[in-house]
């Protein structure tokens, strides 16, 4: 299995199952803080990246903005993931 990136889009359905299957394998990766901040580098607007969803990372984007502020410039560490983070399965 690929534990890189989990594509999300589709047709027919069963969106909800494959998010929650990616988030799944995202939950006892040891690079979560990596992969989110590579999704957010590349602008990843289609996989289930560290456990959150395109849309949800743009929320995290937006929650962290800085006037001013360059995309690339918005981090998001360990601490503040992990203050914003959605419930993911255990």
């Amino acid at each position: 299995m690929d534990h890189g990136r989990h594509l999300v889009g589709g047709q027919h359905g069963g969106r909800a199952r494959r998010v929650e299957r990616a988030r799944g394998v995202c939950a006892d990766c040891p690079v979560t803080v990596e992969c989110l901040t590579d999704a957010e580098l590349t602008a990843d607007g289609w996989a289930v990246r560290a456990g959150t969803t395109p849309a949800q990372r743009a929320h995290l984007v937006r929650a962290a903005r800085v006037p001013g502020a360059r995309r690339r410039d918005v981090v998001i560490n360990g601490a503040e993931r992990n203050d914003h983070a959605w419930p993911r399965p255990r």
